[in-house]
């Protein structure tokens, strides 16, 4: 841990002293509540594979802080993209996880492609959502369905709503629509 400039060229000077192939990793802490992060390294590349909260003590003066437990995906993930311009979306959240995409990338955009290239309108299009991250989806559809168990927001934009996906719902769906 660094504290200002000279600090950092010197801790530099010293990772690319320790490392044979010249490579090394900065983080740099934002301002915020404690923020932890797991790192895959794969074929020599080193990328973030995991960004959650944690929760510290500094019951230990002068040493670093104690992580004591941790929250997973971090509150602070859409903040991180955005500080440091990284061109990823965070586009929904649910208690197993997170949906990430590159900007621009969502569901809508990908099914507006898959149709152009099946040649396929849009409008002759069902699709299913329970996410905020469907939104668009559902809207750019024919018919937009959501899953009774979707957010509040989704199913007031929706065509219908289904029961839960847990329960089946797109199976149910097109049943009781004589499609399948």
């Amino acid at each position: 841990v660094v504290y200002n400039e000279s600090e950092l060229r010197l801790a530099v000077e010293k990772a690319l002293e320790a490392s044979k192939k010249k490579h090394f990793i900065v983080e740099k802490y934002m301002q915020c509540e404690d923020m932890g992060m797991y790192y895959t390294f794969k074929d020599g590349v080193c990328s973030a594979s995991c960004i959650y909260d944690r929760y510290t003590t500094d019951e230990q003066p002068g040493l670093s802080r104690v992580c004591l437990g941790g929250t997973y995906p971090s509150k602070h993930i859409k903040k991180y993209f955005e500080k440091y311009n990284l061109s990823i979306d965070v586009q929904a959240y649910w208690p197993k996880g997170f949906f990430v995409a590159n900007k621009g990338i969502t569901k809508a955009s990908s099914l507006k492609k898959l149709c152009n290239f099946l040649n396929i309108d849009i409008k002759e299009v069902i699709a299913f959502g329970d996410g905020e991250n469907d939104i668009e989806m559902i809207k750019e559809v024919g018919l937009g369905i959501a899953m009774s168990n979707g957010t509040e927001e989704l199913k007031k934009i929706a065509d219908d709503v289904t029961i839960d996906v847990e329960d089946y719902g797109t199976k149910f769906f097109l049943e009781k629509m004589g499609i399948i």
